[in-house]
């Protein structure tokens, strides 16, 4: 968490929670691999470029930090936050190829948003069924008219683990 996100976090908060992300993987009894740590930079304000939109800066640069001989889906960020201001959330793919990333711009009704895609990340992983094998509830309530503002793209990983 951190009070303001600069421009050079992003490419040095990635790297360590990939990093991080690497330490944290293992298996169950059965030699099942189990779901790795839900990884996200959090602000309460943030940085804006003006050559090109924030949003679409920090997927590039997403993209220079991982790659698919390298990385698992568990390994990429799965939230970059401004809770006053947007949120870039990693939707969990149905082949486990990709992982991707979308973007939220909030109004000022949705300040509720950065939160939430937080406790969904985090519960996520809490109730995987991965971990004793139960099933996770939806924790997410966001009106069902409301998709995301802009897909920004896909980092290709070399699977989901």
């Amino acid at each position: 968490m951190k009070k303001n996100l600069h421009e050079n976090d992003i490419v040095h908060e990635a790297q360590a929670l990939k990093a991080a992300s690497k330490l944290c993987r293992c298996v169950d009894d059965n030699g099942q691999h189990l779901r790795g740590p839900f990884l996200a930079l959090v602000s309460m304000d943030a940085f804006e470029k003006k050559e090109k939109t924030t949003e679409q800066w920090i997927f590039e640069k997403l993209e220079g930090v991982y790659s698919k001989e390298d990385n698992y889906f568990d390994d990429l960020i799965g939230y970059i936050g401004s809770f006053n201001k947007w949120s870039i959330f990693k939707r969990r793919p149905q082949d486990g190829e990709v992982g991707e990333y979308i973007f939220f711009n909030h109004s000022e009704e949705e300040v509720h948003m950065g939160f939430q895609f937080l406790l969904t990340g985090i519960l996520s992983v809490y109730y995987d069924k991965t971990r004793n094998y139960i099933s996770r509830p939806g924790f997410t309530a966001f009106p069902s008219h409301r998709s995301c503002d802009k897909k920004l793209g896909d980092i290709e990983v070399r699977a989901i683990r």
